[in-house]
């Protein structure tokens, strides 16, 4: 009977030991860091409220004037003048595919202007619910701001030649 309790309490032990192992292994993971904010918020120091009327005014423009509404739009767009590209191939008809092209890309430019101006729209809102310190640290960030350049939204259309003219060979378009 001895052995018997003695393997018995080997195996209690092992068990027990066993148990403390998965538990220090398997322990629950502690929570997430607080969120700080965007690097604007951070970079300004904005007070929590300040912090909610700033996300609130770029929700509504991201939402509103912003990226799926525009992308949306743009996509009819290019929907549109590819449609007419399609039936306007044939060399006689040269002028006026590049009118199609010219009305494509006055299209586009109007729809960058709207997003700039829901843009500026947005900083201007911006800068009021701000301290003098804050708009000025502000309004450097966005002075700092990457610019738009071509094949990016709101950047720059290309501009067709003149009606008739093919571009040069190796041009790429």
């Amino acid at each position: 009977m001895t052995r018997a309790r003695l393997i018995i309490a080997v195996a209690f032990i092992v068990t027990f030991l066993a148990g403390i192992a998965a538990g220090l292994a398997f322990k629950p993971m502690p929570p997430p860091p607080p969120r700080e904010g965007s690097w604007l918020e951070r970079e300004l120091k904005l007070s929590p409220e300040q912090r909610e009327k700033m996300r609130a005014i770029w929700t509504d423009v991201m939402r509103d004037a912003g990226r799926q509404s525009s992308m949306d739009r743009r996509r009819e767009l290019q929907k549109e003048r590819d449609e007419a590209v399609r039936l306007l191939i044939p060399e006689e008809h040269l002028s006026e595919y590049d009118l199609t092209l010219m009305e494509y890309a006055r299209k586009a430019a109007e729809l960058g202007k709207e997003r700039e101006r829901a843009f500026q729209e947005a900083v201007d809102r911006t800068t009021k619910i701000l301290d003098e310190a804050q708009k000025k640290r502000y309004l450097e960030l966005m002075k700092t701001r990457p610019e738009r350049g071509p094949h990016r939204p709101g950047g720059p259309v290309r501009e067709p030649g003149r009606p008739g003219e093919r571009p040069p060979p190796g041009s790429g378009t």
